[in-house]
């Protein structure tokens, strides 16, 4: 299992999914109201807006940052294996 990357220290790679820790704080900025983890990634230069994505049924949704909403942790999520590494035929 990966361990949770602060997102203040780093941001996971573009090229990665990743699961995410999005804190939601009552209006003084400190308190917590809610939390959720979501799948999502990193959008860099290939998107409209550099940061922090959800993944939807509809595709994605961009997370705005605000004092009141922040992603604090990422942790990378596994990739699906290359045909390569198993012995024999299969479908992936």
């Amino acid at each position: 299992m990966s361990e949770w990357v602060s997102s203040d220290i780093s941001k996971p790679p573009a090229s990665h999914s990743v699961l995410l820790y999005v804190v939601q704080f009552h209006e003084d900025g400190k308190s917590i109201f809610d939390d959720n983890i979501y799948s999502g990634f990193y959008g860099d230069e290939d998107l409209d807006t550099v940061g922090f994505y959800a993944e939807t049924h509809e595709g994605y949704t961009y997370i705005q940052e605000t004092t009141i909403l922040k992603v604090i942790a990422w942790t990378l999520l596994p990739r699906k294996p290359y045909k390569g590494i198993f012995n024999g035929d299969w479908d992936g």
